[in-house]
């Protein structure tokens, strides 16, 4: 997936979406890691899900947590200045020198 369809799909969301969150992941270059820990008392498979590349193995919540997007803007800036504002229904954001979006 190239990076301006991640980014269209990501401007139309109106919540939180764990398959946005997975592909951003992936265009980071992290690893989805399954561990089979047997089956549940439906004999349902239990697995573990680790992303490797995350520090703790956990995908975070990108799409549904403000700290979550800004440490992904952290991550894809190397660590920048940037700011973000709201007001009248309105959000802006800006990194480095670049144009406010």
């Amino acid at each position: 997936m190239s990076i301006d369809v991640l980014i269209n799909e990501l401007k139309g969301l109106k919540e939180g979406d764990r398959g946005v969150d997975r592909k951003i992941a992936r265009q980071l270059g992290w690893k989805r890691y399954v561990e089979n820990r047997g089956t549940n008392q439906n004999g349902q498979p239990i697995e573990k899900v680790k992303w490797i590349g995350a520090e703790d193995g956990k995908l975070p919540l990108f799409t549904d947590s403000l700290d979550a997007a800004f440490g992904l803007v952290r991550i894809v800036t190397g660590f920048r200045l940037g700011g973000v504002s709201w007001g009248n229904g309105e959000f802006r954001a800006v990194i480095g020198e670049g144009l406010y979006c």
